[in-house]
């Protein structure tokens, strides 16, 4: 999924299969969808796939928390949202500066840098020998340990 029109494509059927395991949920995954269409309508394309990696993040929140954080919490996606999309974020990817494929100068073939935390390292499941993901606690953000080890851990609620 690159582009708006594929996660709306997704995101309609992930819902009708939501919706029938666990009906009741249509209220919090209309507000969800209100949330991420809402980012997608007020940003240019070339940031779309940043939004795609926003709700990545916030969907790993919702998993990591145990149900303690539901698709209709969007307040507490507030500070993944920063992270995504000030400059100053972690999560940040900057505007494409040339022309050329891929926005870089070898034309696309450098290894993708992510700027994403590695939620299998914080899960301590990360296999990957060149993870393209950030090792880094999901929590305070430090990669000296993972989220499930983080000294700042509410308990086991995300901070």
């Amino acid at each position: 999924v690159s582009t708006d029109t594929q996660w709306r494509f997704v995101w309609v059927r992930y819902v009708r299969v939501l919706n029938h395991i666990f009906s009741g949920r249509e209220s919090e995954l209309n507000t969800y969808d209100e949330f991420i269409n809402d980012i997608f309508d007020h940003h240019q394309t070339w940031m779309h796939p940043q939004i795609i990696t926003l709700n990545r993040s916030c969907c790993a929140l919702i998993a990591a928390s145990q149900g303690h954080v539901l698709f209709s919490d969007t307040q507490q996606f507030a500070q993944l949202k920063e992270s995504h999309f000030v400059a100053s974020g972690i999560a940040y990817v900057a505007p494409p500066t040339d022309s050329t494929p891929g926005g870089s100068k070898d034309g696309g073939h450098a290894k993708k840098q992510c700027r994403e935390i590695c939620w299998n390292w914080n899960a301590n499941q990360c296999t990957a020998n060149d993870c393209q993901y950030q090792h880094m606690c999901s929590n305070c953000k430090s990669n000296e340990h993972p989220s499930k080890s983080c000294p700042n851990q509410n308990n086991g609620k995300p901070v």
